[in-house]
């Protein structure tokens, strides 16, 4: 069964540089993840979100290097370069399935296929507008920030209810 290891950037240090940034650190997470094995490949999620001062590359890119460096393939390597934030990440990264009819390079079909195709007919069936809120926003700061901290908080418990078997 395939299982992709979705790696989605965060932030560049100073010109296309990951170093000693959050996005180092989740490539650090992943790669310990994907030498178990458990993964069949590293989607790699990040566009150019920053001016040009400090980014002319796309953060997909910049990781990718940083995983061939530390002896990951480039044919394990799927790359997401027009992403720039979570939305976008989610959006391009099941783009790049849906283009491969939901099969990686290999033939295989992707894990979950029936939920990603039904995530997209939601999408199709349903007017949804997709609203980028700010995670780490200070409770009182706006209605919505406000709403996005107690959705978040609710998922969170019902997921560790689930995870818990209540």
């Amino acid at each position: 069964m395939n299982k992709i290891l979705m790696v989605p950037a965060c932030e560049i240090s100073e010109k296309d540089k990951i170093s000693n940034t959050e996005t180092e650190s989740r490539c650090v997470s992943a790669l310990i993840k994907w030498q178990t094995g458990r993964y069949t490949k590293l989607l790699l999620c990040g566009g150019i979100f920053l001016p040009p001062h400090l980014q002319t590359r796309p953060a997909a890119d910049l990781m990718a290097e940083w995983f061939r460096r530390e002896g990951v393939t480039s044919k394990d390597i799927l790359i997401d370069d027009l992403s720039r934030d979570s939305f976008e990440n989610a959006f391009f990264g099941l783009k790049k399935l849906e283009d491969n009819n939901y099969h990686t390079k290999k033939g295989n079909e992707v894990k979950n296929r029936d939920l990603i195709i039904q995530f997209y007919e939601c999408l199709d069936r349903f007017d949804v507008s997709m609203l980028r809120v700010e995670g780490h926003a200070k409770k009182g700061q706006s209605r919505i920030t406000d709403y996005h901290r107690e959705v978040d908080k609710l998922s969170r418990k019902l997921v560790r209810q689930k995870i818990r078997g209540r």
